[in-house]
């Protein structure tokens, strides 16, 4: 059964807070359409966890629109 559009852009902004996958590799995605994100502001290393604060550059994207930041966490 495919999700209406509120419950996955509810799902995409709570995905944005809480914070979605990191890797130095790929970077990270965006919750709802998949973009490579573009890095805003990256903290320090606290133990081995980093976060960073991105944005998505797809205009098309609903969290960009909003211009909603997406709390991305790398671990080593």
């Amino acid at each position: 059964m495919e999700q209406s559009v509120e419950i996955r852009l509810a799902l995409s902004i709570r995905a944005a807070e809480e914070g979605v996958d990191y890797t130095a590799r790929r970077g990270a995605l965006c919750p709802w359409c998949g973009e490579r994100l573009r890095v805003s502001d990256t903290k320090p290393w606290q133990g081995g966890t980093r976060i960073r604060y991105q944005r998505c550059a797809n205009a098309s994207c609903p969290l960009c629109v909003m211009d909603k930041g997406v709390k991305t966490v790398e671990t080593d």
